[in-house]
C-alpha cells in the first residue's frame, strides 16, 4: 500500500501539481531533475546543490567520471507523513530501463542534508566502500565549505 501511495504521489509531483518545480536536467552538466511542493519548507538551493555535488565528487576522487540520474522531491512534513516516508531518505529506483537515485527532503533542506545524501548515493553508485570516520571527514569538510560560501545574489 505505501508503495502504491509513493508512486501516485510521484504521479502528482510529474504531472498534475503546478507548484512542483523543475531545475537542471539532462543537458546541465549535473545530474538533478528537482520537484518541489508548494508547502515545502525553506527554499531548497539548486546552486548549493550542484556545488555541494562538485565539491563531494572532487573530494572522493571521482571526478569526470558518469554521474548517475538523481531525482530530488523537496515536500513538507505533512506530505511526507501521508506517503510514509518521514523522514528525509535515499532510494535507488529503476523504470524504463535507466536507473536513478531518489534524494527525499522532507522539511527544510540544509547544506548538511546535500552533503549527507549526495555522499550517500555517489558511494553506492560507484560501490565505493568508506568507513564512518571517512564518511563523516568528507561531509564536514564539504558542509563548512558550503557554509562559508555567500552567494553574492543575497546582498541586492
Amino acid at each position: 500500500m505505501q508503495k502504491l501511495r509513493v508512486w501516485l504521489v510521484r504521479f502528482c509531483l510529474l504531472g498534475v501539481m503546478g507548484s512542483a518545480v523543475c531545475a537542471a536536467g539532462p543537458r546541465e552538466k549535473y545530474p538533478f531533475v528537482i520537484f518541489e511542493t508548494g508547502d515545502a519548507p525553506g527554499t531548497l538551493d539548486t546552486n548549493k546543490l550542484s556545488e555541494c555535488l562538485q565539491l563531494t565528487l572532487r573530494e572522493m576522487n571521482l571526478d569526470g567520471r558518469e554521474l548517475p540520474r538523481i531525482a530530488v522531491y523537496h515536500i513538507s512534513a505533512e506530505a511526507g507523513h501521508y506517503l510514509g516516508v518521514d523522514t528525509n531518505s535515499n532510494w535507488k529506483s529503476s523504470g524504463g530501463g535507466h536507473m536513478r537515485y531518489e534524494m527525499w527532503i522532507v522539511g527544510k533542506p540544509s547544506n548538511y542534508l546535500f552533503t549527507y545524501m549526495l555522499e550517500n548515493i555517489l558511494e553506492r553508485h560507484f560501490q565505493l566502500q568508506v568507513d564512518d570516520a571517512a564518511r563523516s571527514r568528507i561531509v564536514t569538510h564539504i558542509e563548512r565549505g558550503l557554509n562559508a560560501t555567500v552567494d553574492v545574489r543575497s546582498f541586492r
